[in-house]
């Protein structure tokens, strides 16, 4: 499981620190647009050059959750 900290909450803005068991951290913006009933967001490593896909397979998995509750 992923430590995460909310960094810095603002109107349709947030801003989140995820940090893996081993201590790598990751910063996720997102960005929610009412009107098009949609929520942008950036994902960036926050240590080293690399992260093995992990931002593109958590950013994914929001996304399909986020799709998900949009239907229910």
């Amino acid at each position: 499981m992923l430590a995460q900290q909310v960094a810095s909450v603002r109107p349709l803005a947030l801003e989140v620190i995820f940090t893996t068991p081993v201590g790598f951290r990751d910063q996720v913006d997102f960005r929610i647009d009412p009107q098009a009933h949609r929520v942008d967001f950036r994902s960036r490593s926050l240590f080293g050059l690399f992260d093995w896909d992990k931002n593109r397979s958590r950013m994914e998995e929001f996304k399909m959750r986020f799709e998900q509750q949009a239907l229910l």
